[in-house]
């Protein structure tokens, strides 16, 4: 997610925006977000996240 994230910051930056207001829809997208807000809390005025997890595990892990 660190990846998209810093994609994301990146063309934020280079377009000079900031006080965006993020929205993530399932899953990726509210972990970019989450990301990108905590990374850079300058960028972000809001964030609406639908669906985000907090951690993940991969399927081998499971019984």
């Amino acid at each position: 997610m660190k990846m998209h994230a810093n994609d994301l910051i990146g063309l934020l930056d280079h377009l000079e925006w900031k006080n965006v207001h993020l929205i993530g829809l399932v899953g990726m997208g509210c972990c970019v977000a989450q990301e990108v807000a905590i990374n850079r809390p300058d960028l972000v005025r809001s964030m609406v996240n639908m669906g985000a997890w907090a951690y993940w595990i991969h399927i081998s892990m499971i019984n």
